[in-house]
């Protein structure tokens, strides 16, 4: 006599199992470079995973995602006059 249950399963299909497990892994340039500091550019370590049969699928650079941030420094901070929640900032950039 099969055990009542209160849920439903799907039934296993395996070559959809096996699509979903194909997912890629993103690795940090910095990362391998941390480990491996003799590491070449980007490009030659994709170039050398492919030879010893991984595949890369794309290069990310997020250079560009950077390009305008801007650095400063604090020079003083002041309680706003209006406000009792509000800061001023002086900011040297």
């Amino acid at each position: 006599m099969p055990f009542p249950c209160n849920y439903w399963a799907p039934a296993y299909d395996k070559n959809q199992y096996l699509q979903n497990k194909k997912k890629s892994v993103k690795v940090s340039y910095k990362v391998l470079k941390k480990y491996i500091p003799h590491i070449g550019t980007p490009e030659q370590v994709a170039q050398d995973l492919i030879m010893h049969t991984a595949e890369v699928e794309d290069i990310i650079s997020q250079k560009e995602a950077f390009d305008k941030i801007v650095f400063g420094k604090i020079t003083s901070v002041a309680s706003h006059e209006n406000a009792d929640a509000l800061r001023v900032c002086m900011v040297d950039a």
